[in-house]
């Protein structure tokens, strides 16, 4: 339970940085249509883009 709690907690102030970071600059919704863009329609490669080809960005800057 008490490991469920700090994961909760921790994903609550990961989406409320988030929030807060869209607040500040509001471009930033502009600029992931515009990314995305060339995926219209297409719901599957729009996941594929996001969750493995851009989230192996960070992960390559990890073994650099």
């Amino acid at each position: 339970m008490k490991q469920a709690c700090i994961y909760f907690a921790g994903l609550m102030i990961m989406k409320f940085i988030v929030w807060i970071i869209f607040a500040l600059f509001p471009w930033l919704g502009r600029v992931g249509d515009f990314l995305l863009s060339w995926t219209e329609g297409n719901r599957r490669l729009q996941v594929f883009f996001v969750m493995f080809v851009r989230g192996q960005y960070p992960r390559s800057l990890l073994w650099c």
